[in-house]
């Protein structure tokens, strides 16, 4: 008998990230936000330094809330990323997926009512089960000016005035859209670093001495981006010390010695370095 293999909505989404390995459960983040929904905040907003966490805690968030959530993770690697076509297939092939559990054919250029439609069809399916529905966006205070119709597509899709929906936001609160910055029911969260106990789970598996862990839990300073890459430049076959050697008051020399050691053909590796 052949087996079979569940899928999810994160499955079906064209930009939902390669999460890091391993992939630090960071639970009481998780039951925070989902807190501040719970006690009148209909759009939560995770801020915080880069390399942070922010788009892995989305994507956990995201992948919590099964057949629940939206999610788009806006991390283009060419200017097709800022696709607005693309955005409005990803919606509507989540959307087609939850709703009648079968994938938007490609050949289908959907157009804005049709994602509405489809919007309102959750929202119905929403009220009959009690469900809350949430709306994830990664990246959107990132997005540069001279792509403003992507912010502007997302801005006209976003349920902002549907009481069915929570809405999960990054990234700093100033660089949002005026219409979200002033919205009364807006949250922020502020993402901290790892802890000692997620930075040592983060670096098992590397034949590290307990040593090596507490010097390179210093090099890393909490930072989730920098311990992944010291994690994969170690896997690689750099020694404790190589990394050390780094100035540690210039994090980038560590990631320009990881893009170096990377093959630029290789879309996985890239999509990973680019979280």
């Amino acid at each position: 008998m052949a087996s079979s293999t569940t899928v999810f909505v994160t499955d079906v989404s064209l930009s939902f990230p390669i999460l890091p390995s391993p992939c630090i459960d960071r639970e009481h983040n998780l039951k925070t936000i989902d807190h501040m929904f719970h006690s009148g905040g209909r759009i939560v907003v995770v801020t915080g330094q880069a390399d942070i966490g922010k788009t892995t805690l989305l994507a956990q968030f995201a992948a919590s809330k099964g057949n629940a959530a939206i999610s788009f993770f806006i991390r283009p690697i060419s200017d097709l990323g800022y696709d607005p076509v693309q955005f409005q297939y990803d919606l509507c092939n989540q959307l087609t997926f939850i709703l009648d559990g079968v994938r938007l054919n490609e050949t289908v250029v959907p157009t804005q009512a049709d994602a509405r439609e489809l919007i309102h069809r959750f929202v119905r399916q929403a009220r009959q089960t009690k469900k809350t529905l949430y709306f994830i966006v990664d990246g959107l205070a990132d997005v540069p000016t001279v792509h403003a119709d992507v912010t502007q597509w997302i801005l006209e899709v976003l349920p902002l005035e549907m009481e069915s929906f929570r809405i999960l936001l990054s990234g700093d609160v100033d660089r949002l859209p005026e219409r979200i910055r002033s919205a009364d029911c807006l949250k922020t969260f502020v993402l901290g670093g790892f802890s000692h106990d997620e930075q040592r789970r983060a670096l098992e598996g590397c034949g590290l001495t307990d040593s090596d862990v507490g010097r390179l839990s210093k090099f890393c300073n909490g930072s989730p981006g920098v311990t992944q890459s010291v994690r994969r430049l170690l896997l690689q076959g750099q020694k404790t010390d190589d990394i050390l050697d780094l100035a540690t008051d210039e994090a980038i020399d560590l990631f320009r010695l990881e893009w170096n050691k990377v093959q630029q053909d290789d879309k996985d590796q890239l999509l990973v370095l680019t979280l």
